[in-house]
């Protein structure tokens, strides 16, 4: 394999990792915005801290915190739209 080949394929594969990492802030800061309302700021703050390396698991955390304050289905109703506002805007 050519070293221009080789070179090309790391460039690549650094822009979709920067790419990637910019996406998961994006949405982050999407369910932060509709997290906002039922936990304030800094409790807001301190989920996302809480799962700041672990986004896979960070609506799961968000809905059990969430379910305590509201209940079930309130909480699934949240993180959903929480979902559907960070995929819609990233």
């Amino acid at each position: 394999m050519p070293i221009d080949l080789i070179l090309a394929n790391i460039r690549r594969w650094e822009k979709t990792r920067a790419s990637s990492a910019a996406q998961d802030q994006l949405v982050r800061e999407q369910i932060a915005e509709c997290l906002k309302p039922f936990l304030g700021e800094q409790g807001t703050q301190r989920v996302l801290v809480l799962q700041a390396n672990d986004n896979a698991r960070l609506l799961s955390t968000v809905e059990n915190i969430l379910r305590t304050f509201v209940g079930q289905k309130a909480a699934e109703a949240v993180v959903s739209r929480a979902m559907d506002s960070a995929i819609i805007r990233s």
